[in-house]
């Protein structure tokens, strides 16, 4: 078969068509996919008793979508360290796939880097970050001057976050306050919670 001789309008890498997550599908997690977006890319990519891993499965989606559609699957949520995250996931599961059983292996530590040597502090970054975010709060999306921006680990390293530029962003103060010693899923549900984020 010859791609110029089927018929039909081939499939873009633009989809339009599936909305956003919204109503009871939704979880709150920050960047969460629609079920619907996964089923496609599953559906297209693997075949009935396929395996599906997902290096960043954040609130389960992928793994509820390759389950719906019999497939193996296996997801590491890497960034996710938090209760919150893994008790999201473990609640997603039983909701949307009717009390499967399974094991949720939480690791509450974080692999230290060896490559890196010393790392200088991240308040050095600061500019960089900055003009990267474009003075614009990671927390609550809201534009501030450089003066009104703190620099802030994404995994706190109370939790085991190191000073990897990787791990670090700019908040605005009143972000970095409200995050406390917290992770980015907890501030973001907080300022949703709150009405600052929708």
């Amino acid at each position: 078969m010859y791609l110029d001789e089927s018929g039909g309008v081939p499939v873009s890498n633009v989809i339009t068509d599936i909305p956003i997550a919204s109503g009871k599908e939704r979880t709150g997690y920050p960047t969460q996919k629609p079920l619907k977006l996964l089923e496609r890319i599953i559906r297209a990519s693997s075949n009935e008793g396929d395996f599906v891993f997902d290096p960043f499965c954040g609130c389960a989606t992928t793994l509820v979508a390759a389950e719906k559609l019999s497939r193996n699957w296996g997801g590491v949520g890497w960034a996710d360290l938090s209760d919150l995250a893994v008790k999201l996931v473990k609640q997603r599961i039983r909701r949307e796939l009717g009390g499967l059983l399974f094991d949720v292996n939480h690791r509450t530590d974080i692999p230290k880097r060896t490559d890196q040597g010393k790392l200088p502090p991240p308040r050095s970054h600061a500019h960089r970050l900055n003009g990267e975010q474009e003075g614009v709060c990671a927390g609550c999306r809201t534009h501030f001057p450089f003066r009104g921006m703190q620099v802030d680990h994404r995994i706190p390293q109370a939790k085991g976050g190191a000073d990897d530029y990787d791990n670090l962003q700019m908040l605005c103060s009143g972000c970095n306050l409200r995050k406390g010693t917290g992770t980015m899923v907890e501030l973001l549900a907080k300022l949703r919670r709150e009405g600052i984020l929708v």
